[in-house]
């Protein structure tokens, strides 16, 4: 038997004429009855706007924070990660593309209720949280009742930015750090590339800071496409006077994918200049990703320059760290340690839910899969079981170890229908 899922009414939206303005990200569809939103996670019924995507997960694997990437996180520590479907940017390198891009076939998911992705994650005996591998801002219900049913989860968002301010800074009520991708730093690279405009980015990246919770960004770097040094300079400058010296910055090797497996990989010497710039620009923290490095991914501390965190990959030894201190000179770096829950103001999600008590009418239709970070791969699914990229086993392991009872399940197959839908 199929799991069915249940009818979802979606967050941030208007009912105007025959139709529905999606509020949830800046691109604000109009989504006429009948039809989905560009990035496949709202339908728009006859009496309400529907979270399409709401506990249709695609992915699930426990991973090293660092594959986020987060470094300065709880640095050394596994998290439950869990990916839906869909994408609101269509990046034309996306590596997660199968998953995020939903017209190109045929999905596959199961459905969890927000209280079976509680009870997995426990299994798992984990106490962090990650939505990750498709933009995870889409599905802001399921993510908000998840968090309502554990709020003592420790909860990381990895996305690209791309939601109107309101809706995001609901979710940082609820989350504990984000990485945020900057896919290039021109508003041509982000027409071009991904759909979607550089400043709504960066307004989020703001907001994110401004709140007050951790910030870590990732910036592809993509051999002439957003590698001009002039390009990198800016944005590290950006960061510097928007945001702060003390935001890790990781400039990660591109890999040819999706619709650009005709670009090179990016030579490893550009994301160590890349470094460099930021470093010369006065950022503190500043790795290279998708590569391995000597020292270019280990984190050194701003005060003495000992190296208080040194990685190989996902191993991680951080014997130089006392909590968030240097343990040579007694600087407080921008780290949270894995002995300390981040002290951070929670509201009572359930409050801000008293006026949208939720109508649930069975349907039987379900899609699948979902999107990712430079070097945050989704796990890939093949019959019923997931396998891992990378598979470094003593890194990762299956998620469901522990947790056989899924395997059982009779996956629901749908293709998803062609967005209809006008969007600006």
């Amino acid at each position: 038997m199929a799991v069915i899922n249940e009818r979802t009414e979606a967050r941030f939206y208007e009912r105007t004429g025959n139709g529905y303005v999606c509020k949830l990200c800046p691109h604000g569809c109009f989504i006429p009855v009948g039809k989905y939103g560009r990035c496949g996670s709202r339908r728009a019924d006859e009496d309400m706007l529907i979270a399409y995507t709401y506990g249709k997960v695609s992915s699930l694997c426990v991973d090293p924070i660092e594959k986020k990437p987060l470094y300065h996180y709880k640095p050394g520590s596994r998290c439950f990660s869990v990916g839906g479907v869909g994408c609101n940017m269509r990046c034309r390198h996306c590596q997660n593309y199968a998953i995020s891009q939903l017209s190109s076939g045929k999905k596959r998911t199961t459905y969890e209720r927000p209280d079976e992705i509680v009870a997995l994650c426990r299994r798992e005996r984990q106490n962090i949280i990650a939505f990750t591998y498709n933009e995870p801002s889409i599905w802001f219900e399921y993510i908000m009742d998840i968090m309502k049913a554990a709020p003592d989860l420790e909860c990381l968002i990895i996305s690209n930015g791309l939601i109107c301010e309101e809706p995001l800074r609901q979710l940082c009520d609820v989350a504990d750090a984000f990485n945020i991708d900057i896919k290039g730093f021109t508003d041509e690279f982000y027409v071009e590339v991904c759909g979607a405009h550089l400043q709504d980015v960066l307004r989020s990246a703001k907001t994110v800071h401004g709140c007050g919770i951790h910030l870590e960004l990732t910036y592809l770097v993509i051999p002439g496409y957003n590698d001009a040094d002039d390009e990198i300079e800016r944005f590290c400058r950006w960061v510097l006077d928007e945001l702060s010296a003390d935001v890790p910055v990781h400039f990660t090797r591109f890999h040819p994918d999706n619709e650009m497996t005709d670009v090179q990989w990016t030579p490893v010497e550009t994301v160590l200049r890349c470094r460099e710039i930021g470093m010369k620009c006065g950022l503190k923290y500043v790795y290279v990703g998708n590569t391995l490095s000597d020292e270019a991914d280990d984190t050194y501390c701003p005060g003495c320059g000992m190296a208080v965190v040194r990685r190989l990959g996902y191993l991680v030894d951080r014997t130089g760290l006392d909590g968030s201190r240097c343990s040579e000179c007694g600087y407080r770096l921008n780290i949270i340690p894995r002995s300390e829950k981040r002290a951070q103001l929670r509201y009572d999600v359930s409050c801000r839910d008293e006026d949208h008590e939720r109508n649930h009418r069975g349907h039987g239709d379900s899609a699948g899969s979902g999107l990712s970070q430079p070097g945050d791969r989704a796990p890939v699914r093949f019959s019923g079981l997931y396998a891992y990229d990378p598979p470094v086993s003593d890194v990762l392991r299956h998620p469901y170890e522990r947790s056989p009872h899924l395997l059982q399940r009779d996956p629901v197959f749908s293709e998803h229908p062609n967005p209809g839908v006008s969007g600006q």
